[in-house]
């Protein structure tokens, strides 16, 4: 079963921490991923939809994050110390994972 206002409330917090990360490490080639993120953020926290209604938008918003090049899952930051990239990704691959455990639930 499904409870989408207690998955609403993850995405408020990681979808922020996402952004907050792609602006720190991110560049040009992100930048409509994060004006999406952004969008994203405004619509959970602003919309008068109903909770099923948002995260069935929020699903469609965050397909959008992943087009064939230049999306989210070609992103990472890099170091040439191996153990440093694997630090600063770490962060990055976590909220994605927990953004995807989320929302892979209400995909059609």
């Amino acid at each position: 079963m499904f409870c989408t206002n207690r998955d609403l409330k993850k995405l408020k917090i990681l979808f922020p921490e996402l952004l907050t990360f792609l602006e720190q490490y991110g560049n040009a080639k992100i930048k409509p991923q994060m004006s999406t993120i952004a969008t994203i953020i405004d619509y959970i926290n602003n919309s008068a939809d109903g909770d099923k209604t948002k995260i069935m938008h929020v699903v469609k918003l965050h397909r959008s994050l992943y087009p064939p090049r230049e999306g989210l899952s070609d992103f990472f930051v890099w170091d040439d110390d191996f153990q440093k990239r694997r630090e600063l990704n770490a962060p990055l691959e976590k909220i994605l994972k927990d953004i995807w455990s989320i929302l892979k639930k209400y995909e059609l």
